[in-house]
């Protein structure tokens, strides 16, 4: 699912260390690999970042795990503190 380059409306912001905590019970193949990219870049703990409800469960809230770079462009990664489901959002500029 892509919200385009604006990214989906915010619920809500967080200190990424409330994101990480949120996130630390998820095991994921899908997570885990985005984890051991060589570009990966996890959220600071001092960043706010978005929380926004999942749309697959509408339990859990989509909240980010850090972003990645591919071809280019660094995408922002989410994925949803109750079922795991992971969401890279539009590329965004190529110089960040």
């Amino acid at each position: 699912m892509s919200y385009g380059r604006s990214g989906p409306p915010a619920a809500d912001l967080e200190p990424g260390a409330l994101a990480k905590a949120g996130l630390a019970h998820i095991r994921s193949r899908a997570l885990n690999a985005i984890r051991a990219r060589a570009t990966f870049q996890p959220v600071r703990e001092d960043e706010l970042v978005a929380i926004w409800p999942c749309p697959i469960c509408g339990d859990g809230g989509q909240r980010a795990v850090g972003r990645v770079r591919g071809r280019g462009h660094w995408q922002q990664v989410h994925a949803c503190d109750t079922c795991g489901m992971l969401q890279l959002d539009a590329p965004s500029d190529p110089h960040l």
